[in-house]
């Protein structure tokens, strides 16, 4: 009788998807696994491909910092005469200006430090990015699981709607039981329709992290996270973030690159000599080669200003160094006391309060066809059945989003952490 019961859940699940559940044949809807979209993550996602340019942009930059100033070449022509007497001079000139070894090491400096400013910058939006994705996954993974207890509770329902009017009508329930079935079965109708849109909503959020360029595709979470997830080493993950995020790194190489600023900015107060050469040839037959030396004279500007400039954005750079550990600080600890939170819910939830729901549906089932359950008691524990698998799906989807979370705020598990995680 119960394999029964379940091939009528099953018609009855299948009619719900085919009638009640227009959105889903609206778009085609592709399934993936969390390695496969981040594998579509990293080649088309939008906002990572814009991080990537901006470091592309401060590359070449700090390539031009480290460029030799272009030589001058010029042409001049000088013709006088006087009572029928001409004359003229010829001179081909090339002009080097030079900068002085040490100015051009501090400019070349301050530009590696900014592209490793830029790089970590591009590690820290990489890592917030790619929690973005998995969060997505999981609660996309999520929502359809917990649309999937809804939409098996919503069928026993209608099924006790039926059977309660045919019950009604031989007088066996009364009027306001099978009015509470009615009232039942449209709160849950109504509770399913609402999942549907926001899983599509969530399906939509996640495609758009993947691939963007393709709106008639719908990508789908394969399923939910199977099992908890590893148990990183939590006396560890502080010192490991201050130095894995790519936040503090960017801060100290910008406080680096505003110190070589601070050098190339006295330098400039004695700037480099020109050296010129060339070939002069005279009208009157004579010729030879030339060469000349000039060399600014810092009289009137010492850069006095330049120079106070950028000693303050030193400072500022310190400061804002110091701002972000601090940062880095409070947001592992934040999200290590989230995770160990939810850890300690999951195993007291999951698996002391939820244990013994699983098969709650199919037995209420069973003892109504038995005749040992009345339909309120079933509907009762359909309502229950639905509340503990909706509990226990989301609870299982915000741990393995404060895992995800704590991996982003250390900037990356270590390798023990990540290899117990591939070998779950």
């Amino acid at each position: 009788m119960r394999s029964n019961i379940k091939k009528i859940l099953g018609l009855l699940l299948a009619y719900a998807v085919v009638v009640v559940s227009p959105l889903s044949g609206q778009e085609q809807v592709r399934r993936i696994t969390l390695d496969e979209a981040v594998q579509l993550f990293n080649l088309n996602n939008l906002q990572l491909q814009a991080a990537r340019g901006v470091t592309r942009e401060v590359t070449g930059a700090a390539r031009q910092m480290g460029a030799f100033p272009n030589p001058i070449a010029a042409v001049t022509h000088e013709s006088v005469s006087d009572q029928g007497l001409d004359y003229s001079e010829t001179y081909y000139l090339l002009t080097q200006p030079i900068d002085w070894p040490w100015s051009y090491s501090k400019r070349r400096r301050g530009g590696s430090q900014r592209v490793e400013a830029a790089a970590g910058g591009l590690r820290a939006d990489s890592a917030q990015l790619l929690f973005e994705l998995k969060r997505a996954y999981v609660e996309a993974a999520a929502a359809e699981a917990a649309q999937e207890v809804v939409d098996e509770v919503t069928a026993v329902f209608r099924r006790a709607e039926q059977s309660g009017a045919a019950r009604f009508a031989e007088g066996d329930i009364s009027s306001f039981e099978l009015k509470r079935f009615r009232i039942e079965r449209a709160r849950y109708e109504q509770l399913l329709m609402e999942m549907e849109l926001d899983l599509a909503r969530l399906r939509r959020q996640f495609t758009a992290l993947t691939v963007p360029a393709e709106p008639d595709v719908q990508l789908a979470p394969v399923g939910p996270l199977s099992g908890d997830p590893p148990s990183p080493s939590l006396d560890l993950l502080l010192n490991h973030a201050l130095t894995s995020r790519g936040e503090i790194a960017a801060a100290t190489a910008s406080a680096e690159a505003a110190r070589a600023a601070v050098g190339v900015a006295k330098w400039a107060r004695l700037p480099g000599p020109a050296l010129t050469g060339g070939y002069k040839r005279q009208s009157d037959g004579l010729d030879g080669l030339f060469l000349g030396l000039a060399l600014p004279l810092p009289l009137w500007d010492w850069k006095g200003g330049e120079i106070a400039a950028a000693e303050a954005r030193v400072e500022t750079a310190k400061t804002g160094e110091q701002l972000v550990r601090l940062m880095v600080t409070n947001d592992v600890r934040t999200a290590t006391q989230h995770y160990t939170s939810l850890e300690r819910r999951a195993a007291l939830i999951g698996d002391e309060l939820l244990a013994e729901v699983d098969d709650l549906l199919d037995v209420a089932l069973l003892s109504y066809e038995e005749g040992e359950l009345t339909l309120l008691e079933v509907l009762d524990a359909a309502r229950a059945y639905s509340d503990a698998g909706v509990t226990k799906t989301r609870l299982q989807a915000e741990y393995w989003i404060a895992y995800y979370d704590l991996e982003r705020a250390v900037g990356g598990f270590m390798d023990g952490d990540r290899q117990r995680q591939e070998n779950r």
